[in-house]
């Protein structure tokens, strides 16, 4: 589904910082990654630990190019006024995924720098939960990230889809607190390694 980005656009997301469009999934979508993280978490039942929703496509090609999507990479990029974006990281929370402790915090990522997101509701929650979360499938929430940004990825009655988009030339640091370490470590990344275009694909286009 086509997004065009317009002064409107831009103009809101320059004093929000953040906002939301619509049906940026198809249904077929949806419901591709909903059974995918469905038979995941079936083959796991005694966890309910993030790393089942981290990066879900690179275990399910099926996931790929929608996660990885250069249409979504590029509609955040045209937000940040951007040529270029690489993608950092995805991960589906719900109420089987999720983390009471962790919390994605800019000054303690080990990954250098990452600059803006998107959350995709899947499935809503039967109540608001967060005003960060959309609220129909399909639609979702384009968000800056800065030096004071801070996420959870509580449990919800809902489901949802975080991507991550990082700065072309980022690179992963070893950093104590942040709990994604393990994930990029078991990726082969070491300590100061630029993020590696095999395992995080870059997206670019042309500003209008």
């Amino acid at each position: 589904m086509s997004i065009s980005i317009d002064s409107s656009h831009l103009a809101y997301f320059r004093q929000n910082h953040q906002i939301e469009f619509e049906n940026l999934l198809k249904e077929s979508e949806i419901r591709s990654i909903l059974t995918t993280f469905k038979n995941k978490f079936d083959a796991y039942e005694s966890s309910h630990s993030l790393q089942k929703g981290f990066d879900l496509w690179r275990e399910h090609d099926e996931l790929k190019p929608i996660i990885t999507s250069k249409r979504l990479a590029k509609v955040t990029g045209q937000l940040m006024e951007t040529e270029k974006l690489r993608f950092g990281f995805s991960q589906f929370i719900s109420s089987k995924c999720y983390s009471d402790d962790f919390s994605f915090l800019y000054r303690k990522s080990c990954i250098k720098d990452f600059t803006c997101g998107l959350c995709i509701c899947l499935k809503p929650s039967s109540e608001q939960e967060n005003p960060f979360f959309p609220t129909k499938p399909g639609n979702g929430i384009i968000f800056e990230i800065d030096t004071d940004f801070y996420l959870r990825y509580p449990k919800s009655e809902g489901a949802y889809l975080f991507i991550l988009y990082t700065h072309v030339s980022a690179i992963f640091l070893h950093q104590m607190d942040d709990p994604l370490n393990i994930f990029f470590r078991e990726l082969g990344y070491e300590n100061g390694d630029r993020l590696k275009e095999t395992l995080n694909p870059s997206f670019s286009w042309m500003l209008v």
